[in-house]
């Protein structure tokens, strides 16, 4: 979108959009948060498995606003870090280099990847292992018969 910006005032009014826009998963975030705080851990598997549904939610939408906040911050940084008196004093310094917003760009796609990997199998362990929720309600049927 922004290439296609002819003007300045247009790309003003594109970021600015844009930031407002993005500023509305921080009250998602925030949502998400208090509803995961609310349930109790039940005794029941089927209580245990809501609530850590619940709480991988959580981690994945609070994993995507911090994630989107870091590239919004690496895109702010790229743009305004030649700006900077030191880049000015020093035309040779790595601020001023062309390679500046590749580098950011890519330090945020490995740190995005290695976090939503990190979330999502995780999500995928809670969800598919058959053999823990197995064992979790044979616990658990081993509760009830021992009562």
């Amino acid at each position: 979108l922004f290439p296609l910006c002819s003007n300045t005032t247009m790309w003003t009014l594109a970021m600015v959009y844009s930031c407002s826009a993005f500023l509305f998963i921080f009250p998602r975030v925030y949502v998400k948060r208090r509803k995961m705080m609310e349930l109790t851990c039940g005794s029941s598997s089927v209580d245990k498995e809501k609530l850590e549904r619940a709480r991988l939610a959580y981690r994945l939408l609070a994993t995507c606003a911090f994630m989107w906040s870091f590239l919004v911050a690496l895109y702010f940084f790229a743009w305004l870090a030649p700006l900077t008196d030191y880049a000015i004093d020093n035309p040779g310094s790595w601020l001023n280099s062309s390679s500046l917003v590749f580098t950011c760009e890519t330090f945020f796609e490995v740190s995005s990847k290695v976090l939503y990997l990190h979330v999502i199998s995780d999500a995928h362990d809670a969800v598919f292992d058959d053999a823990s929720k197995s064992a979790k309600r044979l616990e658990e049927l081993r509760k009830m018969i021992g009562v």
